[in-house]
């Protein structure tokens, strides 16, 4: 009873000040018009923005770690990106770049902040350890989290965070864009741990931004006019209704919640002495 209270009062009390925290850092995305923005790549000023951004990406890796310390890993992830949804739910819309906003900038910063979510996954896994329920082979061993078909698996099931932003990116809500992303990368977390259960899920976490990203590129490609000439005709594409932080921010938190939510789906047997001596090494298989 006792650590179940110190658990959810480290998450929920990690993800508040987190939040808080990242939130002040929003100014620093202010656009040429002096509205606050979305994106690092359109702000007036692009240092202040990288700073800002920065700023908020040790905030959420700080707390992932202590929390993934007290709680597991992958709890410790969706702390992070609630951490980082301070930023995300002050930070503007596609609306703040009708005017400035270049598609194809959007899809690189989605996916330059797709490496960063790699970057604070890897941190959370290194310094929080590595998740304890993960599956071994007969021989104790654990396919490589990095360069292994368990891991492309990983990698391709972040492409189901598609069909749901399509689905369900109806406006430029924060809300709803925030949401979609969630829930399809929650489809992806639980998909990914199902087809890969023999492996760390460390690619996973940025593997809905990776798709995300090229989406944006295509649908940037194939708009038929200006971001504002297709937002007065009621035409601009899901996929560019998610700001690059909104889908970091989804990218974690859904992720997370779908990896919890495939322990349901998974019955591993307790590891074998074999595989504790083992000590988890990886395999290529």
């Amino acid at each position: 009873m006792m650590k179940a209270v110190i658990q959810n009062g480290v998450l929920f009390g990690g993800m508040a000040v987190g939040a808080v925290v990242t939130s002040v850092l929003t100014p620093g995305l202010e656009t040429p018009t002096g509205e606050i923005g979305a994106s690092v790549l359109h702000a007036e000023s692009i240092v202040r923005a990288v700073v800002a951004m920065a700023g908020a990406t040790l905030v959420a890796a700080a707390v992932g770690v202590a929390v993934g310390k007290v709680c597991n890993t992958a709890v410790g992830l969706f702390a992070a990106g609630g951490a980082w949804f301070g930023l995300a739910w002050r930070a503007g819309t596609i609306e703040s770049h009708l005017f400035d906003g270049v598609p194809l900038l959007f899809a690189v910063e989605t996916l330059g902040l797709g490496v960063v979510v790699g970057v604070v996954a890897w941190l959370v896994f290194r310094l929080a350890g590595p998740l304890t329920d993960v599956g071994t082979d007969d021989e104790g061993r654990t396919a490589d989290p990095y360069r292994s078909v368990a891991a492309g698996k990983m990698i391709a099931a972040g492409i189901l965070v598609l069909p749901v932003v399509w689905l369900f990116a109806q406006s430029t809500l924060k809300g709803q864009t925030l949401g979609a992303v969630f829930c399809g990368s929650m489809v992806a977390g639980l998909v990914g741990r199902l087809v890969a259960p023999n492996t760390q899920p460390i690619v996973l976490f940025a593997a809905p931004m990776l798709f995300l990203a090229i989406a944006q590129a295509v649908a940037g490609i194939a708009m038929g006019g200006p971001l504002s000439e297709v937002f007065v005709t009621g035409s601009v594409p899901a996929f560019l209704r998610v700001m690059p932080v909104d889908a970091a921010v989804g990218a974690l938190t859904g992720v997370g919640v779908g990896l919890g939510w495939a322990r349901s789906f998974l019955h591993e047997d307790e590891a074998s002495p074999a595989a504790a001596l083992a000590g988890g090494r990886h395999d290529d298989a």
